[in-house]
């Protein structure tokens, strides 16, 4: 991809296998993926706040646990809202989800 930006958008020549040939020379919208990240994400209404500081509640075999975290960005997907927790929380951890 060599792009060039005029009049505020980006023009780029792609090569893309198996496209239709209605599609050669002409302009088309597309999304790109611009990177990717591996992040541990909770239910937004798995996050409580007490204190000035933001917990979540592990759940193990007998009790829930709460474990303060540091959240980051909200994502939605889906139509649910999902924050990235930073640090506090372990892959494979299970969190309690607050419903009130």
């Amino acid at each position: 991809i060599y792009p060039q930006i005029a009049g505020g958008r980006v023009l780029a020549d792609v090569e893309v296998s198996g496209l239709d040939d209605r599609f050669i020379g002409r302009r088309i919208p597309v999304h790109l993926p611009v990177g990717q990240a591996e992040a541990l994400l909770v239910p937004e209404a798995a996050i409580t706040r007490h204190g000035g500081l933001d917990f979540v509640t592990i759940v193990d075999a007998d009790h829930g646990v709460q474990r303060v975290v540091v959240p980051g960005r909200t994502i939605v997907r889906d139509g649910a809202a999902w924050v990235e927790i930073l640090s506090g929380l372990s892959v494979g951890d299970k969190v309690q989800v607050s419903h009130d």
